[in-house]
């Protein structure tokens, strides 16, 4: 029977989506911070700055000289360890009388001061002193359990008013932290292509995943000059396009797209990994670059694109073993970890395969056994290459 309203053959209506591509506004280069200054100063004079010791320590200098020439007044408060529910309420309290939250640092410093400004109804601006995560861009905010273990993600009204990436701040967190970014980015793809079916995708979703083709590619091209200038202390344009595609395109990818572009079985499994003892050895990104690789063993796909990406991740010294991810010594629940990874509203569950606690125990074995065997082929060609007699001359 005819539906009322509807021509025989016409199509179902959209689906209804409310989407936060990014920021409001976006400043880069020398005088980023300068104008994300004028821009907070707008919505008034009074900033809590939320950041870390580590990062404000780095980025204290440059964003205090900004603000001030803006005729800000700032306050400083540090999320502490972790970003849980009680480190948020205090923050909140921090934040009172407040006109405006400014997050500077890594990607927890920043979905701190989202979250806050979320709760309290101000505008978060952000300022990453790091390429290691889109959250700059994102309107989503992680919470953690005290001992480092993932707990949700809380999705946002608004994206940030504004973000600064200022390229001479980001390029001194270092070559880890980029590489760790561009596996967190790299992750975009292989996900979005995983779970979206471009054949009945609305068009913001298939750009979604087109810009997700794109940044992918950037990134096997560019990637490892990046890497090596930022090991140098080298800025490079390299570097700088590295940076925007890690902060930039990874989080339109997800602003975009929505949660199938930015969270299948990749990021499930970090999760599941951060509930693990020695979670806090590795960085978010490093543990997503190994969540890939599980996710292509659960997908069958060939060895030899496995092997690939395995290379690709240890030319940029990314952990491609548990051991590297956990520490050496631990002896991880990989039964616990794949608890985590398989909940009931997991992003893994978009995988268009059967899944359960053994077949995801066994792809992450696999994994790891991958992961050694490559290391060990690379210990060993080492071993075997030709002494340089030159040296002793």
């Amino acid at each position: 029977m005819e539906q009322p309203g509807r021509r025989p053959g016409s199509k179902l209506p959209p689906e209804s989506r409310s989407l936060a591509p990014g920021p409001t506004r976006v400043h880069t280069g020398p005088e980023a911070l300068d104008r994300l200054a004028r821009q907070v100063a707008d919505e008034g004079d009074r900033v809590l700055v939320v950041s870390g010791p580590t990062s404000w320590g780095v980025a204290r200098d440059a964003v205090v000289g900004a603000f001030d020439r803006a005729g800000l007044a700032l306050e400083v408060a540090s999320y502490g360890e972790q970003i849980t529910e009680a480190a948020i309420e205090r923050l909140c309290v921090a934040a009172r009388g407040m006109d405006a939250i400014v997050g500077v640092g890594g990607g927890r410093a920043l979905d701190a001061a989202k979250l806050v400004a979320h709760h309290l109804g101000l505008p978060a601006f952000t300022v990453p002193t790091s390429a290691a995560t889109c959250a700059a861009w994102t309107a989503l905010s992680n919470l953690y359990s005290p001992a480092g273990g993932w707990l949700g993600g809380v999705t946002l009204d608004r994206g940030p008013a504004g973000a600064a990436i200022s390229y001479a701040l980001v390029e001194t967190a270092g070559p880890r932290l980029l590489a760790s970014g561009v596996a967190d980015a790299m992750a975009k793809w292989y996900e979005s292509e995983t779970a979206v079916d471009l054949a009945a995708a609305d068009a913001l979703t298939a750009a979604a995943v087109e810009m997700a083709h794109h940044l992918h590619r950037q990134l096997v091209r560019h990637a490892a000059g990046a890497v090596a200038d930022a090991r140098r202390g080298k800025s490079s344009d390299a570097l700088r396009r590295v940076i925007d595609v890690n902060i930039a395109l990874a989080g339109i990818v997800g602003g975009l797209g929505g949660s199938k572009c930015r969270s299948v079985a990749a990021h499930a499994v970090a999760n599941g990994l951060t509930h693990l003892p020695g979670n806090s050895a590795s960085f978010h990104g490093e543990k997503v670059a190994f969540g890939i690789l599980v996710q292509l063993i659960l997908l069958d796909r060939p060895l030899d694109e496995i092997e690939e990406l395995i290379s690709f991740f240890a030319d940029l010294d990314v952990p491609v073993t548990l051991a590297q991810l956990l520490g050496p010594d631990t002896s991880p629940d990989l039964a616990e970890a794949a608890r985590i990874a398989l909940a009931r509203d997991s992003g893994i569950h978009r995988l268009d395969v059967p899944l359960d606690s053994v077949a995801l125990v066994r792809a992450i074995t696999e994994a790891d056994a991958l992961g050694r065997r490559h290391l060990q082929a690379r210990r060993l060609e080492r071993a075997l290459s030709p002494i340089d007699l030159g040296q002793f001359a």
